[in-house]
């Protein structure tokens, strides 16, 4: 989840240009261009666009489902009101 996260930095494909400073230069320096190169090799953005409708329908059944609760709940629930472990 975490390449996800650095990913909604970045810009839309195929320039995948980081809008923020990441300081995670693995990300920057190794993944970004690897990724990059692979959507150029296989011409990414072609396919991506011959099934953007597919992708929009998966977007849709994906914002109908079950919402998750938040951390904070998340969290009061595991650890109850005084941040003590509570059975599940």
């Amino acid at each position: 989840m975490i390449l996800e996260y650095y990913l909604l930095l970045c810009s839309n494909p195929p320039e995948l240009r980081p809008k923020v400073s990441l300081n995670f230069p693995w990300f920057e320096e190794v993944f970004l261009p690897a990724l990059r190169g692979f959507a150029e090799k296989t011409n990414f953005m072609a396919f991506y666009s011959s099934h953007r409708v597919d992708y929009t329908e998966d977007l849709k059944i994906y914002r109908g489902g079950p919402k998750a609760p938040s951390s904070g709940q998340f969290y009061d629930q595991l650890l109850g009101p005084f941040g003590c472990e509570v059975p599940l």
